[in-house]
């Protein structure tokens, strides 16, 4: 095979690891062109050369699409065309919530663009479905799915989803990482990047931290424990005033009028949820409390307006294609009845902008 047949271009503005973008073009390119079986390869070198990435890059983007049967290696030889499908014997999977599915410009959404980009590539349906933990062996047999994702679980589906796991059928989730299910649960530790979180501002020499949740979701309440677990690490003090339960009926300028009457105004704000953020800056300038001047905020994951605000959001974001790649690579290769590949919490990264300074604390004379 000539190295000029297989020119594959990076885009720009990439947010998968290049050898897993990699293995994506070249595993579609295979698919469109259908080359023949026992077709060679060029070399690691070339093909580097070619793209535009070092060889050891090249070689772990060979490495996913032999696991996945689409190259062989032969020792001593190169790695050919093994001319089988990426997807045999299967056509249809379910992508499963437990309530209706909002595009959020930012989690949901990108799973979603994820997992169907997967799927669709392969010439997979994909099945959207809302049903609870207990529906979902009957939701698999009613609409002959091959496996299921499950989108953004509550702690309390982990014992079912382990059931069906002992059955044999591919699962998978992705949102918290559930107790126990390694290898099938994707996502963040909540509770460990709100421990960062906390280790951060602290290192920036704030003592007086908050965090504003809400009671109805399992990642939010993870961080709540991160956040006291954090503070514990820190050996900081926590006011029972600075967790905030936020409740849609309240505004944040009620709350931090309260807080500030109180004379025990945090210095610094993690928000656990980015829903009403825009809120919370209007309440901000209109009681003369200056971000970050007053008041650090630091949220967690990174919808396109964070960095639109003023000032832009110091964020936590999630990896949150990546974590979904992986998810969707791993129910593949349950389905193929292929060995699993081992899984372990993603690392959520630290963006910082211009919602978070150092607090200078002035020394006693």
């Amino acid at each position: 095979m000539n190295i000029d047949e297989i020119k594959l271009q990076l885009p720009e503005d990439i947010r998968l690891p290049k050898f897993r973008a990699l293995a994506d073009l070249l595993g579609n390119w295979i698919v469109v062109n259908k080359p023949e079986a026992g077709t060679r390869l060029p070399s690691e070198r070339l093909l580097a050369d070619s793209w535009g990435v070092s060889p050891a890059t090249a070689a772990k983007a060979l490495d996913i699409l032999v696991q996945k049967g689409l190259l062989a290696r032969r020792s001593g030889s190169g790695t050919y065309i093994s001319g089988k499908s990426i997807a045999p014997g299967f056509s249809r999977v379910g992508i499963i919530a437990h309530e209706p599915i909002i595009n959020d410009e930012c989690y949901v959404t990108a799973v979603l663009q994820e997992f169907y980009s997967y799927w669709t590539s392969r010439n997979v349906d994909i099945i959207s479905l809302i049903r609870t933990p207990d529906q979902y062996e009957q939701a698999i047999r009613e609409y002959r799915l091959a496996g299921i994702l499950v989108l953004c679980p509550q702690e309390h589906f982990a014992p079912q989803i382990h059931e069906l796991i002992r059955k044999k059928i591919p699962i998978v989730t992705v949102g918290i990482c559930l107790d126990g299910l390694e290898g099938h649960s994707f996502g963040s530790d909540h509770r460990q990047v709100c421990e960062k979180a906390v280790a951060y501002l602290h290192k920036q020499g704030h003592t007086k931290i908050g965090i504003t949740t809400r009671s109805n979701s399992s990642g939010t309440r993870q961080r709540e424990d991160g956040y006291r677990h954090g503070m514990w690490q820190a050996k900081l003090p926590i006011n029972p005033s600075w967790i905030i339960q936020i409740q849609y009926q309240e505004s944040y300028e009620d709350l931090l009028e309260r807080l500030l009457k109180d004379g025990d105004m945090p210095t610094a704000l993690l928000l656990s949820d980015f829903s009403r953020l825009a809120k919370l800056y209007d309440a901000c300038r209109k009681l003369g409390v200056k971000i970050p001047d007053d008041l650090s905020v630091v949220a967690f994951d990174d919808p396109a307006f964070m960095a639109e605000l003023d000032p832009p959001v110091t964020v936590f974001a999630q990896p949150v294609r990546e974590i979904t790649r992986m998810a969707t690579e791993q129910l593949e290769r349950l389905i193929l009845h292929q060995e699993p590949m081992t899984s372990s919490p993603s690392d959520a990264i630290l963006i910082e902008r211009g919602s978070c300074k150092k607090r200078i604390h002035k020394s006693k004379k």
